[in-house]
């Protein structure tokens, strides 16, 4: 999906560039890739 420094369109907002991609679990929840 998205990799590092690539940059991210928030709408109207801005742009955003991924410095991480971590996978984490919460409670009640699968894991899911967080950008």
């Amino acid at each position: 999906m998205f990799k590092i420094d690539d940059y991210i369109m928030y709408g109207m907002t801005g742009v955003c560039k991924v410095i991480d991609i971590t996978n984490e679990k919460f409670l009640n929840s699968n894991a899911k890739d967080n950008f």
